[in-house]
Order: structure tokens, then sequence, then C-alpha cells
């Protein structure tokens, strides 16, 4: 990822963003390409971003499903960094988020039930409801 867009990442500059789309408008397909990599996602689930982490999602969502290098999603590095803000806005956009299987077959379902998030595991649960 080049600089310009791991700033806007960081400080959550969605105007930065379409700027360097309109520049580079495959930049998000050739990091949908590379199997293993932090992606911006990635980047703004630590950097708790969730407003810029749904602009994203919502243009490439296949970003929401890549393992990083240390083997996380960006939910699970959402409930991480416990902002739950992000996780609510992935499920909405894709409620079968809750299932990706990070390092160790940990999907967020796991991390969340081992968390004092209870409102939240019960929307989980909700989920599970709809998508099976």
């Amino acid at each position: 990822m080049d600089d310009q867009l791991r700033t806007a990442v960081k400080n959550g500059d969605v105007d930065a963003l379409y700027t360097k789309l309109a520049g580079d408008p495959y930049i998000l397909d050739r990091i949908d390409h590379i199997p293993i990599v932090d992606t911006s996602l990635h980047i703004a689930a630590v950097a708790g971003k969730p407003h810029f982490t749904m602009e994203v999602a919502k243009l490439k969502p296949s970003l929401a499903w890549k393992l990083n290098h240390t083997g996380l999603s960006p939910i699970h590095l959402a409930l991480q960094h416990e902002c739950i803000k992000m996780v609510r806005g992935l499920i909405t956009l894709d409620t079968r988020l809750i299932r990706v299987k990070a390092k160790g077959m940990v999907t967020p379902l796991h991390y969340l039930a081992q968390i004092e998030e209870p409102d939240l595991l019960a929307e989980f649960f909700i989920c599970l409801s709809i998508v099976y």
C-alpha cells in the first residue's frame, strides 16, 4: 500500500481516499489480489476509524474477508481494539463475516464469546439465525 493511502487510512480521511482513487481507480483491486495482506480495512480497524472502514468495505467488500500477516481479518482486529461501531457496521454489510476463520480457526463469534460484550454477542446470534 502506498504512503498516501496509508496516511488517508490512519487519519480516516475519506476525501483523501477518493482523491487517491481518482488518480488510481484500481488500487483496491491490486490490494485484493494479494492473498495475505494488511488492507486499508485492517489498518483502519487498528486505528479505530469506523467511518473510513465502512466506506472502503462498501467500495470493495472482498477486503473484509482478507487475513493479514498475523492471520486476522478486519473484524477480528476491530474486536481486539474494541471498536464495536466498526464491528456492527461490517456485519451490517455482510452478516457472514461473523464466521471468517482467522488463525487457529477462531471466528469473530468465538472471540466475542470470550469478551464481555453481551449486546453484540446477541446481535451475532441474530445474524446467525438470518444467515442459516
